[in-house]
């Protein structure tokens, strides 16, 4: 009789029921990971079967985060991807509460980009020094080609692709917005994607506003809608 009170385990509960029952809730997904570990210790179940049940306790929105990236290799590699997706996530939330300031000197008449089809990524292109995307910035020079009078994402130098299908079907899914991160903020033109599996920005970009990267562990390889690859064909990092 004091065997079978003494094995029961803490909570009153089997600890398969207490695997299945358990959520990330409001709980970080480090902080659900602990617990899970600390039941999955204590279970007879295989990698397998604790895997389906540690994705299902997720909260809905890392799911779908989890589920537009290449599959993990083993159930302790896909709990770290856990982890550090629910970390960028919150980075990002507290980063869209923060009050940004009107860039300065908007003008409603920024020059409508030249119609030709948009370039994805920017890849290949090699780095500028620091003491020369310092000398640009203070002299409001290109950062593509260095000349004056516009901004990078309107330099005539940058390769156009090639035309696909009509250029007015490609406005009608643009809006022009500021990016600002810090005390930088650029003019684009976002193209709208409801199909998209992640959101890409162009790497020119980040480095023009300075925004902090990681490797994306493994590289996820990038296509079109047509299969074709986009710009280098894979994404090696992400803000």
């Amino acid at each position: 009789m004091l065997r079978e009170v003494f094995q029961y385990p803490a909570g009153g509960k089997d600890i398969s029921l207490q695997l299945m029952e358990l959520r990330q809730g409001s709980d970080s997904a480090a902080d659900y990971a602990i617990k899970f570990h600390t039941l999955a210790a204590q279970s007879v179940w295989n990698d397998a079967v604790l895997w389906a049940v540690f994705r299902e306790g997720l909260s809905p929105a890392l799911q779908t985060e989890l589920a537009c990236r290449a599959d993990a290799t083993s159930l302790s590699q896909y709990i770290a991807t856990a982890i550090r997706l629910d970390n960028l996530l919150h980075q990002h939330r507290a980063g869209a509460r923060l009050p940004v300031s009107a860039p300065p000197h908007l003008r409603a008449d920024y020059p409508r980009p030249r119609k030709e089809a948009p370039e994805p990524m920017q890849l290949g292109r090699s780095r500028l020094t620091e003491r020369e995307h310092q000398r640009r910035t203070q002299m409001r020079l290109c950062y593509y080609c260095g000349g004056s009078g516009h901004l990078i994402h309107w330099c005539p130098e940058k390769p156009s692709s090639a035309q696909v299908g009509d250029n007015s079907l490609y406005f009608s899914l643009t809006v022009p917005v500021w990016l600002c991160f810090s005390d930088r903020c650029v003019p684009v033109s976002a193209l709208i994607d409801s199909g998209a599996a992640v959101i890409l920005i162009d790497r020119a970009l980040v480095e023009e506003l300075r925004i902090p990267t990681i490797p994306c562990m493994p590289s996820l390889r990038i296509t079109a809608i047509d299969s074709q690859l986009i710009g280098g064909g894979y994404l090696t990092h992400q803000t």
